[in-house]
């Protein structure tokens, strides 16, 4: 059709359109390239959150706190158990439960206390893969994950009621 008979207001609704149909077509191909790397990528990420798990929860000791973890797994995912311990006159412990199914595009998370919540794997800025809390779309590195964890971990010890102040 001539560009001249087209009405400016159809030009318009015509461009937004267009334009919706663009970021259509580039969340779709995000989506791709997000399941590509789980798969490629994902088991390498848990690899990478186990690591720093297992250093966090040993640097624990320098704080006068015991952890560890173990990990196990069947034939449809991995299991990781964080366990924390704080020793003493008050002795207690919390114990975190981690479930990967490798392509599944997400870590479920069980606490001691039966809370639970899941990390999704996301995209970082700059593109590359990273996990993202169930209540935050911030994705993040395994490191700071593990952070977010065993700091979580530690909260809960605290908020015991009969935790002595000096914790």
């Amino acid at each position: 059709m001539d560009e001249i008979l087209i009405p400016e207001w159809i030009k318009k609704i015509k461009a937004e359109n267009d334009s919706e149909l663009a970021k259509s077509q580039a969340n779709a191909q995000r989506l791709k390239v997000l399941a590509l790397k789980i798969k490629y990528e994902g088991p390498e990420l848990w690899k990478k959150l186990l690591k720093e798990l297992d250093d966090a929860t040993r640097a624990l000791s320098m704080i006068g706190i015991g952890g560890q973890i173990s990990t196990s797994s069947t034939r449809d995912e991995q299991v990781c158990r964080v366990d924390v311990q704080l020793q003493g006159a008050f002795p207690r412990m919390t114990h975190v439960n981690l479930f990967c199914a490798p392509t599944s595009g997400n870590i479920r998370c069980c606490t001691g206390e039966g809370q639970a919540s899941k990390f999704f794997f996301a995209l970082q800025p700059d593109d590359v893969l990273g996990l993202t809390m169930e209540d935050c779309g911030i994705p993040v590195d395994p490191e700071r994950a593990a952070q977010v964890i065993v700091q979580g971990m530690l909260t809960t010890l605290k908020s015991d009621v009969s935790c002595p102040a000096e914790l």
